[in-house]
């Protein structure tokens, strides 16, 4: 039987005065625009308070759900599990077969065919040197994503994917 890998990357932590200065900055700047657009038109101030609200939930969400996550990465048998843990409660965001891997290599932003989105980047820091780009094939499409593994994580999944014959 196969050993278990298993590796955690702590969150930063969120900054707690970001979060009030958005908060604070959301209000205010809805209650500005709501006091100076009204005499101009008052559904059109009404849209733009709106738009502000919304623009600040979002800039606060993503705050808290990228800076209070945590990720651990686990290489059960012939699987590669990335779960991001938010409050205490686990999410499987994807379990990669090995035999599924096409490309696993250290990332690089220089290079014009890796295009990850931020959504599918499993990092807490900004030390590109660190970070690894997989990708590999699911239901048929291909897909890639971003993470950090240790030295030792990464020595695994190469040893693993030897074993799987993948190159």
């Amino acid at each position: 039987m196969p050993k278990i890998v298993r590796q955690t990357i702590r969150s930063k932590g969120v900054n707690y005065l970001k979060i009030a200065v958005l908060l604070v900055g959301t209000v205010y700047l809805m209650n500005l625009s709501i006091k100076l657009l009204t005499q101009i038109n008052p559904i059109f101030s009404s849209i733009v308070a709106i738009v502000i609200v919304g623009v600040g939930i979002t800039l606060i969400y993503k705050l808290v759900m990228y800076d209070l996550s945590n990720y651990i990465y686990k290489i059960i048998g012939g699987e590669l599990i990335i779960e991001r843990i938010i409050s205490h409660k686990n999410h499987v965001f994807y379990n990669i077969g090995f035999t599924d891997v096409l490309i696993f290599k250290k990332f690089s932003s220089q290079e014009k065919r890796i295009k990850v989105t931020k959504d599918f980047h499993f990092v807490q820091t900004r030390d590109k040197e660190n970070w690894y780009y997989i990708e590999y094939n699911k239901k048929g499409q291909r897909r890639g994503l971003i993470f950090e593994p240790e030295l030792g994580l990464v020595k695994s999944i190469q040893e693993r994917l030897k074993n799987y014959e993948i190159k």
